[in-house]
């Protein structure tokens, strides 16, 4: 409790169209610093000349306006209790001591963004794994004597009572999960940050939009980034702090992989809160909080004028994506878990430990922070020790380092339920699809370190013989721009520069190699001291180029004029990657996970393979339901032509030994696949 007692907090001052009156009356506390109490910022976003127009234009008059506007700041707004802060405070470090063995704080990054604070209006962007994510924000804020942050969070919390109050309390603002349609609350809603950002107080939310339940980051959304970008207009600038944080072991890992499977996400209620409580009883390891390179949203603007302001947005978007990968720490379960699965049929002891050394080298030669091998277990003296990551230059070949023991003992112990051990000292991930999806759910941390080289690998791995470098890179080109959305970059898709880099880097390492035919083309192909490495990202990645060649398999049973929902398209794509494994068609359990469907039907709605209708065909709506948006197969590949050749396309890039097992003809794909027709 002495402890939470020592906060000194200095705000920003305020900007000045905060502090000014307020509908005639003058503000009656201190106006130049800190937020302004919750009555006084509710007047303020009420008097703002786009609510009184949305008031005024309300189908029930001024007055029923007015009311459903006091109604939505009501249900919406903070209560910030500095007191019930300091309670929460206390709960949060006796909590974090009981589950975590450290929290590793980059205090380089606290200071910077403490400095950033101090000039002016901050927006926290933190990745989102779990629902820990906004309390560790917070907890670190109190600990840290800085400005606790104002959240934006569900409104479905609210049916959490005991919660919902803390959260209030604590700074967080409920929000619904959509309101597209509801031009009022829009309204309502974006003035309110304005407001904050205008009061120079820290605010925080997250661009992904929701947690990830894959371990990937998720497509950034954009709509309070835009929010945040059009309070610049009213405040000198905006500054963006990203925020990285990197679990060893998530508390929600094992329900993401039942909803992933198709599930029901549990309701959030005080019940499943109080039946939650068993996990006091787990370990969870590390916990490793870095910051990114603080963006200038005011310069980011002002290098890209011209451009639209949605496609600055989006940019801007992106490029806190970016910088959140960069400063993301690569802990032992990302390594561990990643490795295990390119040895899903197991794999010597040993064996793991150097090839997890190996996979640390290759991450910190790609310029990643990697956890340090093992965190002190008895060390709960302070969770806001400083970070225990270690960044060294290693060359990939280098697989003797002494850390891959304890790496892998370490991932070991907080994933047993996920690995079973063999016979002669062998391991291997328990062959169950929610183990597997589990599993890959940590290995998906830290694919962004190697996209660019898997990418490479599986589009060589295509070719029989040495490559000619144009095709190579036009199969490169095909795979970056489908996993657009599965892979979101600083830049997206990943650009063309950046795979060129990574493979002449590839290239000087000497995992590839470049010969000249007699025409004068450049042939790629893997030296004799590559194969190992390529084979390893290979199946890294050739997992997600299954679930999309299903995806687009599944679509077949559309031809030529079948309607859907996205809902029960993904069952129907789910299915079909059950089906598939249990034939052994696929290696890949993870293939029938709905979020990696998800992002491929998306895909492929984006590149025109598939199609909104407008209004559904004449007795369809009655059939899958009032309401639902329908789909259907574009014009250009309702004759099933285009689509076969797509998955063709697609089943040229999978694992070569399971597309000889069950290659598809064009033509015959029902022939081949018999599940198609029961679709």
């Amino acid at each position: 409790w002495a402890a939470t007692a020592s906060r000194h907090v200095r705000y920003a001052p305020r900007h000045a169209a905060s502090v000014a009156s307020v509908g005639g009356a003058t503000p009656t506390t201190p106006a130049e610093y800190g937020p302004r109490p919750p009555p006084l910022l509710h007047a303020a976003v009420l008097s703002t000349s786009a609510v009184r127009r949305c008031i005024g234009e309300h189908v029930g008059g001024v007055a029923a306006g007015e009311r459903e506007a006091k109604a939505i700041l009501a249900r919406m707004g903070h209560t910030m209790s500095v007191g019930i802060s300091r309670v929460s405070a206390w709960v949060l470090r006796k909590v974090f001591r009981r589950l975590y063995s450290c929290i590793g704080v980059d205090r380089g990054g606290v200071e910077r963004l403490r400095e950033a604070i101090s000039r002016g209006s901050t927006i926290l962007i933190p990745t989102h794994r779990s629902y820990i994510d906004f309390l560790l924000i917070s907890f670190l804020a109190f600990q840290f004597s800085l400005p606790l942050p104002h959240i934006a969070a569900g409104d479905d919390f609210l049916s959490i009572l005991f919660v919902s109050f803390i959260f209030r309390h604590a700074g967080a603002f409920f929000i619904r999960r959509s309101f597209k349609n509801d031009a009022l609350y829009y309204t309502v809603f974006s003035e309110y940050v304005k407001a904050l950002v205008e009061d120079r107080v820290p605010v925080e939310f997250f661009v992904e939009g929701t947690r990830s339940r894959s371990g990937k980051m998720l497509s950034p959304k954009m709509g309070m980034l835009g929010m945040v970008t059009d309070a610049c207009t009213t405040a000198d600038d905006v500054q963006i702090a990203p925020v990285a944080i990197a679990y060893e072991k998530v508390l929600e890992a094992e329900l993401y992989s039942d909803e992933l499977l198709g599930t029901p996400k549990p309701p959030e209620t005080f019940g499943n809160l109080l039946r939650a409580r068993r996990v006091l009883q787990q370990e969870f390891g590390a916990i490793h909080v870095s910051f990114g390179a603080i963006i200038s949203v005011n310069e980011f603007n002002r290098s890209r004028r011209a451009l639209p302001r949605a496609q600055r947005v989006a940019q801007l978007a992106h490029e806190v994506v970016g910088r959140l990968q960069a400063a993301l720490v690569i802990t032992s379960s990302a390594l561990y878990a990643a490795t295990l699965l390119v040895y899903r049929r197991g794999v010597e002891r040993r064996r793991l430990a150097r090839a997890v050394a190996w996979l640390r080298a290759v991450c910190e030669s790609r310029g990643a922070v990697v956890a340090a091998a093992a965190a002190d277990d008895d060390d709960r003296s302070s969770s806001s020790s400083s970070s225990s990551s270690s960044s060294r230059n290693a060359r990939d070949d280098d697989d003797t380092d002494d850390d891959g023991d304890a790496m892998c003992a370490r991932a070991r112990r907080l994933h047993a339920d996920c690995v079973r051990d063999e016979r002669g000292g062998w391991v291997a991930p328990v062959d169950d699809a929610r183990s597997l999806i589990t599993l890959a759910f940590y290995r998906n941390h830290m694919l962004h370190v190697v996209y660019a080289d898997g990418l490479i690998a599986v589009a060589l791995a295509a070719h029989d013989a040495p490559s000619p470098r144009r095709a190579l890179l036009e199969r490169v080109d095909f795979l970056r721009h489908l996993f657009a959305i599965e892979f979101p970059t600083a830049v997206t898709p990943l650009p063309l520069a950046d795979v060129e880099r990574a493979l002449e880097r590839l290239v000087v390492r000497g995992v590839l190699a470049v010969d000249a035919d007699g025409g004068g083309e450049t042939l790629v192909r893997v030296a004799d001291g590559g194969r190992g490495a390529m084979t390893f990202f290979c199946h890294l990645f050739w997992p997600f180029v299954d679930s999309y060649w299903l995806a687009a398999l599944a679509l077949t049973a559309l031809v030529p004029d079948g309607v859907v929902s996205r809902k029960a398209q993904l069952a129907r794509m789910s299915h079909l990657a059950e089906q598939m494994c249990a034939e052994r068609r696929t290696p890949f359990a993870e293939t029938a996970s709905l979020d990696v469907l998800g992002n491929a039907f998306a895909q492929l709605l984006a590149a025109g393979v598939l199609v909104r209708l407008a209004a559904p065909p004449p007795g369809v709506d009655r059939l899958i339901g009032g309401g639902e948006q329908l789909y259907s197969l574009a014009p250009d590949y309702a004759d099933g032509v285009r689509l076969r050749a797509l998955v063709d396309q697609l089943a040229a890039l999978r694992q070569r030994a399971v597309v000889e097992r069950g290659r598809n003809e064009l033509g015959g794909l029902t022939a081949d696949f018999p599940m198609l027709a029961r679709l």
